[in-house]
């Protein structure tokens, strides 16, 4: 599964840097909501959108460390379809194992495109995942090579994250919902 995660992420850095020569329309994001989920032994969360809804803040607490070796995230952005209820897939990426997504400087550019997380912020976030206070502030969804090819509509982004064991326990999932306009 990392050659083909390795091989989207090559893909994915091909297509900014090609994208980033393109002359693109000025858009933007609203964040209209965000829902979670998480497994109250493991991890508290708390999100919380600003005011003029550009811009939104994660407060997690780990009660406990976060094995390694055993812990995998998937991403999936859906775009609503028009005149519908339902949200059709745009790309997704499963079975994603954190540590190796964190150690990994392409993979990190893929989540500093998406919400744009300075580095510093995504130098806090590694493994092994201790107990304690983590802070990602003012993230927001602006305009990028990625984001600039879609089209304008309700997108809803889904980060998961599982622990893996004899068990799989999902320690949290998260819903992203942003309108996106010219």
């Amino acid at each position: 599964m990392m050659a083909s995660l390795s091989l989207s992420s090559a893909v994915f850095i091909l297509l900014c840097c090609y994208l980033n020569h393109q002359q693109v329309k000025a858009k933007s994001f609203e964040i209209v909501n965000i829902r979670s989920h998480v497994n109250g032994d493991k991890v508290a969360l708390k999100t919380f959108i600003h005011d003029n809804g550009t811009k939104f803040d994660i407060h997690a607490t780990l009660f406990k460390p976060l094995r390694t070796h055993d812990l995998l995230m998937s991403l999936k952005l859906k775009r609503k379809i028009e005149e519908s209820a339902n949200y059709q897939n745009i790309f997704q990426l499963r079975q994603i194992d954190v540590c190796k997504f964190l150690a990994n400087n392409y993979q990190k550019y893929l989540g500093q495109s998406l919400f744009n997380i300075s580095s510093t912020i995504l130098s806090q976030l590694e493994c092994p995942m201790k107990p304690g206070e983590y802070h990602i502030t003012n993230l927001t969804v602006g305009t990028n090579p990625l984001v600039n090819t879609l089209e304008p509509g309700l997108y809803r982004f889904y980060v998961e994250v599982a622990q893996v064991s004899s068990l799989a326990v999902k320690v949290l999932d998260m819903q992203i919902t942003t309108l996106y306009k010219l």
